[in-house]
């Protein structure tokens, strides 16, 4: 859901662009003696001739990451981390394996999560300042982990949930990345009970605003006030609170059969539709660092974008 991240990864793959193996001409005999554009290979818009890719800048918008299709000294396959200062020009890079990355808050850090066929996960954080310096999983035990907040007003901690052996009781936990101790935040006291957390991030350390259960009904936490309800068959797809009006962003069917963009306002429980299609589901949408809506999309045999914002206008068309 990160906004800057697609803008990024977009620019990047235009920029990256280069020559591939042509596609082959029209040999249809309807086609033959026609004036035809110029064909282009697929590959010309989606991919790099040097291997590299999942390009990101950090929040601070001094760094730069990327992911590179590397050799090890064996001739081995692997894909390796690199990143860049954009103020010094100085690169690096891990000689890790890593399949996909986030920047931390602090950007310095980024994290790497794998999950693996066994049903666990580990969880790495590189630091760009010490790039040779062996790096040690947090959880290298029977878990399977999930970042529920990176938490981005505090750069010492994130909130994660993990089964802890268990296979399906995930309780949520603050880990601070430090110190590497984690503090339990909500203990599930039965099988499945919550299907999610929603965050209020502007507290230190994050605080639990609500949770959804059943995968369609949103409780306030603390007071267990139903606050919304998908509908028989339904489902809450995502939902965050909105810093900029007292509101919840949610992606759920709202007692319809497709999924809907709306908005729940805290104050009064009244339900605002922000975009919805009659044919398709709302397919995703992109916030603010107020976590105010930006941008909504949704592909009724065409692509079709909402904006909220007009400040996202002219990054609309790199959004797919």
């Amino acid at each position: 859901m990160k906004l800057l991240k697609f803008i990024i990864q977009s620019f990047a793959l235009i920029l990256l662009i280069s020559g591939c193996a042509q596609p082959k001409e029209a040999t249809h005999q309807s086609l033959t003696t026609q004036q035809l554009p110029i064909l282009l290979d697929f590959k010309d818009l989606t991919s790099a001739t040097n291997g590299t890719h999942s390009y990101q800048i950090s929040p601070d918008g001094e760094k730069l990451a990327w992911l590179k299709d590397s050799f090890d000294n064996n001739g081995n396959p692997y894909t390796a981390l690199h990143f860049k200062n954009l103020k010094t020009g100085e690169k690096g890079k891990f000689n890790y394996w890593v399949s996909s990355f986030e920047w931390m808050p602090d950007s310095r850090n980024l994290i790497y999560v794998p999950h693996f066929d066994n049903m666990k996960s580990k969880m790495f954080f590189f630091d760009i300042e010490h790039p040779t310096q062996f790096v040690k999983p947090f959880y290298d035990k029977n878990n399977q982990i999930y970042v529920v907040d990176m938490l981005f007003n505090d750069t010492e901690n994130i909130l994660v949930r993990h089964n802890g052996g268990n296979a399906k009781i995930f309780n949520l936990y603050r880990l601070n990345i430090k110190t590497k101790k984690e503090t339990l935040l909500f203990k599930v006291d039965k099988e499945l009970t919550i299907d999610g957390f929603i965050i209020d991030d502007r507290v230190k350390g994050g605080s639990i605003f609500a949770y959804i259960k059943d995968k369609r009904k949103i409780y306030q936490f603390g007071t267990d006030k139903l606050l919304f309800d998908a509908g028989k068959n339904g489902e809450v797809a995502h939902a965050i609170l909105n810093h900029s009006n007292n509101t919840l962003t949610i992606l759920a069917n709202n007692n319809s059969d497709k999924t809907q963009l709306i908005e729940l306002d805290l104050a009064t429980n009244a339900i605002n539709t922000l975009y919805s299609n009659d044919t398709v589901d709302v397919d995703k949408y992109y916030y603010d660092n107020n976590h105010a809506p930006a941008l909504a999309a949704s592909y009724p045999d065409y692509q079709e974008i909402i904006t909220f914002n007009p400040n996202y206008k002219k990054i609309s068309l790199f959004i797919l």
